[in-house]
């Protein structure tokens, strides 16, 4: 999580693409002699005995692998939800919570993460449909009773 979010912002966040974390956080880990910190940035795979290179923190994979178009990706889930919510303090408190979570280790590929996504994009844009059929069907209603459309 911590290489992930200090090499995209030692990148001055531009994109660096899905295959390139490996030299940085071989830098990182150059860096820190920290037997303790070691320790904790290499996660071991089970069974093989190897040390896995990759960004574990799905909100640390947009930001290093996107770079400023994740910052996007993030704004546009934030407004999705104040869509929905039609409150910003409900949509900063959702946003913030959906984020910090993924930080930890949840990939972005986690099927929880696009659920969530995938969620308010059909409600918002359910919700906004629902009352253009309406307006469109009162206009309709008040035409046959011989009234001028709106």
């Amino acid at each position: 999580m911590v290489v992930s979010f200090k090499a995209a912002y030692d990148s001055y966040f531009v994109p660096n693409g899905f295959a390139s974390f490996a030299p940085h956080y071989h830098d990182y880990v150059a860096v820190n002699n920290n037997k303790y910190i070691n320790e904790l940035l290499y996660k071991k795979a089970t069974g093989y005995g190897h040390r896995e290179r990759k960004i574990m923190s799905g909100t640390g994979q947009i930001l290093f692998e996107l770079g400023f178009v994740g910052i996007l990706y993030v704004y546009i889930f934030f407004m999705l939800v104040f869509k929905y919510t039609k409150s910003i303090r409900q949509a900063f408190f959702l946003t913030f919570t959906v984020f910090l979570l993924m930080a930890t280790a949840v990939p972005i590929t986690m099927p929880h993460f696009g659920f969530l996504y995938g969620l308010f994009v059909y409600k918002v844009y359910k919700e906004r449909n629902h009352s253009h059929q309406n307006v469109h069907h009162h206009s309709l209603i008040k035409r046959q009773d011989g009234l001028e459309p709106v």
